[in-house]
C-alpha cells in the first residue's frame, strides 16, 4: 500500500516597502536677478540633498536637508538662452530633489526649471531625462517693470509740476522700479499738439541738444533717471508734451551693461539701440503717462 502525502506550504510573499518621504507638490519657483529659487514641500522632513544637475558637490549649487534653495546663474551654469520668437532671455537648468539620503531612487524627482524673462506673457514646455528620473517643466516669467515718467519741481523727489514758465528750472524724472531690470531713456520728442514735433534725445539715449536737454544722470541700480533742464516752448504755442520710449534690459547682461548708462560723446561701433535684438530688451513707452504742462508767459498762465 503506497501513500501520497501532499504537502501545502504557505507563501509568503513581502510588501514592497514604501520610503518614508514623498514630495507633496512641484516646487515653486521664483526667479531673482541673477538667481532662482525653488520651494519644496515634502511629506516628512525636508529632502536630503536638493542640488543642480551635474553640481551635486559643489557649495551653493548643492543644498542638503532644505526645503528653500537659491542658485546663482554664474556659479551654477545655468543654461542662459537668447530666443526671438517669442522675445525673451531664458535661464534653465535641471534641479534634482533626491529624498534618499545615498542614492537617486524612483521617489526622487528632476525638473527643468527655466526663468524666462520677456514682453509677452507666454510658456514653453521641453523635456529632459536624468538617469532613471522623469523631467518636469517648471516654467516661470518675469513680468516686465512698470515705467513713468514725470516733471518735478525743486528736486528730482520735489512736487509734481504741470504749470511753469519759460526758463523755469524743471526736472524730468523717469523710474522703472526693479530688481532684475536696467532701464534706458531714448528718442524722446518735444510736441506743441498741432502735429509739430522736435527730438531732444536720440536713440542711443543721448541729448540732440543739451541747451534745452542736458544729458541724463542714472541711479547706481539703473531703475531711475532725470535731468533738469529750463521751461522752454514752442511759438505761439500754449503747453508742450514730452515723449521718450524706454527700453528695459536684464541687468548684468553683456549687451546690456554696454549700453545702459548711455556713453554719450563716444561713437557706438556695436549697434543702434534700433537694431538691438528683441528677445534682449523690453520696450515700454511713456505714451500713458506722457507729461503735459502749460507756460506762463507775461504773467499770465497759459492752458
Amino acid at each position: 500500500i503506497m501513500f501520497s502525502l501532499l504537502l501545502i506550504l504557505p507563501i509568503l510573499i513581502a510588501a514592497t516597502p514604501e520610503f518614508d518621504n514623498s514630495l507633496t507638490t512641484a516646487p515653486t519657483v521664483t526667479c531673482e536677478r541673477g538667481s532662482l529659487s525653488l520651494d519644496i514641500s515634502s511629506s516628512h522632513g525636508a529632502p536630503s540633498v536638493v542640488f543642480a544637475k551635474g553640481h551635486f558637490n559643489k557649495e551653493g549649487c548643492s543644498f542638503r536637508n532644505a526645503t528653500h534653495v537659491t542658485l546663482d546663474f554664474e556659479k551654477c551654469s545655468v543654461r542662459r538662452k537668447r530666443e526671438i520668437n517669442p522675445r525673451r532671455m531664458v535661464y534653465s537648468a535641471v534641479v534634482v530633489v533626491q529624498l534618499h539620503p545615498l542614492f537617486i531612487t524612483k521617489v526622487d524627482r528632476a525638473y527643468a526649471v527655466s526663468c524666462n524673462y520677456m514682453e509677452a506673457e507666454k510658456n514653453v514646455g521641453a523635456g529632459i531625462t536624468v538617469s532613471e528620473l522623469t523631467t518636469q517643466l517648471l516654467s516661470t516669467e518675469r513680468e516686465q517693470p512698470t515705467c513713468t515718467y514725470s516733471l518735478k519741481k525743486d528736486s528730482p523727489n520735489g512736487p509734481n509740476v504741470k504749470v511753469a514758465s519759460v526758463g523755469d528750472s524743471i526736472y524730468h524724472v523717469w523710474e522703472c522700479p526693479s530688481e532684475v531690470y536696467a532701464m534706458l531713456v531714448h528718442s524722446c520728442v518735444v510736441q506743441d499738439g498741432q502735429g509739430q514735433e522736435q527730438k531732444v534725445m536720440d536713440e542711443n539715449g543721448c541729448s540732440v541738444d543739451t541747451f534745452l536737454m542736458p544729458e541724463l544722470t542714472y541711479s547706481n541700480d539703473l531703475t531711475k533717471t532725470f535731468t533738469a533742464a529750463e521751461a522752454f516752448n514752442f511759438p505761439d504755442v500754449t503747453s508742450v508734451q514730452f515723449s521718450c520710449q524706454i527700453k528695459c534690459c536684464v541687468k548684468g547682461d553683456e549687451s546690456c551693461a554696454a549700453r545702459t548708462p548711455p556713453r554719450c560723446g563716444v561713437v557706438h561701433e556695436e549697434v543702434s539701440v534700433s537694431e538691438w535684438k528683441g528677445d534682449e530688451f523690453l520696450s515700454t513707452p511713456s505714451s500713458l503717462n506722457d507729461p503735459v504742462f502749460g507756460l506762463i508767459n507775461d504773467g499770465k498762465t497759459v492752458r
